[in-house]
């Protein structure tokens, strides 16, 4: 291990305090760099490389937005930060959308429209588990290389 990769690896759990709020500015790179791609002629159908991914900032808004995006980093330290980021983010969605499906259900008064809702929420939920179990299965497999595939 060298000098910066161990630089980067002791930087890792602290790397999201260089930003003022680190989600909010992983959005507002996220809508920049679209911004640019979409310039170019690149359009969410586009596969992104980030060379340096470092905690994700740009991979996982990138993501976020639809784009498939390849991440890598010298660091094992920092893929395993992106990782779990990406539980993070997960979670937060889960419970949103699990408290918000409790709540529809527990509505005594349930008409067929508000049925049809929470049977696309459910379908949501579903949908995000397997993207979540297939993101971080990817990072287990190539988090050893030094490249995470994952963020999709």
């Amino acid at each position: 291990m060298d000098i910066t990769q161990t630089f980067y690896d002791n930087l890792a759990p602290h790397y999201d305090k260089l930003f003022l709020d680190w989600q909010s500015a992983t959005q507002e790179q996220a809508q920049i760099l679209s911004r640019l791609l979409q310039n170019y002629g690149f359009d969410t159908s586009a596969r992104i490389l980030d060379c340096a991914c470092g905690i994700g900032t740009q991979s996982i808004g990138l993501a976020a937005l639809g784009y498939s995006v390849t991440a890598s980093d010298i660091s094992t330290a920092e893929l395993e930060e992106v990782s779990r980021k990406l539980d993070e983010i997960y979670y937060k969605e889960k419970r949103a959308l699990e408290q918000a499906i409790a709540v529809r259900k527990a509505d005594k008064n349930i008409s067929d429209d508000e049925m049809d809702e929470i049977a696309d929420m459910e379908e949501q939920l579903i949908e995000l588990e397997e993207k979540h179990a297939e993101n971080m299965k990817e990072i287990v497999s190539n988090a050893t290389d030094g490249i995470l595939d994952s963020v999709k």
